[in-house]
């Protein structure tokens, strides 16, 4: 199936689905979900968040994030197998310039679900709906120099390295250990 064969609209933030994953945003009944993700140690090992403490604060996130979308500042998608009907991660794109044609895209995967090809597949329908139906001609990725899988997650999806973040823009507030890799889209299609 066409990753973007699906494509419903709701608040501003898409579903997207492939033959296994949807890509949906979150709702309030993601809480634990949210939780379960954010709660463990190794999601938050190469950022400086600490993991989340209570259904609260998952609930606050969710709130943020659905607010962000209204307000047309993130398109953010929880990540789902279709045949478990749960929030395993998440993936967006944010931090927009002015113009809309420069963002970021971040994400994050419980660690029950590497190295199945979740996030593979994730990143490649986000790439796509950023391809087919956003004016976003530059697209950053920052992640830390010594998280591997993600690195060559970016290095597979032709993300280029171009240095320190803190060096390549020093508006960006990250440790020095925070690479930035930068992604130029090539606009198709609608």
């Amino acid at each position: 199936m066409h990753f973007l064969e699906k494509l419903t609209v709701k608040h501003g933030c898409p579903t997207l689905e492939s033959d296994r994953l949807i890509l949906r945003p979150l709702n309030s009944a993601d809480d634990e979900a949210i939780f379960r993700l954010r709660s463990h140690p190794d999601v938050f090992k190469y950022v400086d968040i600490e993991p989340y403490q209570s259904i609260e604060r998952a609930q606050k996130f969710i709130k943020a994030v659905k607010s962000d979308i209204r307000k047309g500042e993130a398109y953010f998608w929880g990540i789902v197998l279709k045949e478990e009907d749960f929030v395993i991660g998440t993936v967006c794109i944010w931090n927009f310039e002015r113009n809309k044609t420069k963002a970021e895209i971040g994400y994050e995967l419980h660690p029950q679900y590497h190295h199945k090809g979740v996030m593979r597949e994730a990143m490649q329908i986000a790439l796509e709906y950023v391809e087919k139906q956003l004016s976003i001609e530059v697209l950053d990725a920052i992640t830390h120099e010594d998280n591997l899988p993600s690195k060559r997650l970016l290095d597979d999806f032709l993300f280029a390295l171009k240095g320190r973040a803190i060096d390549v823009d020093a508006s960006i507030e990250e440790v020095p250990e925070m690479q930035l890799y930068r992604k130029l889209m090539t606009r198709k299609d609608k």
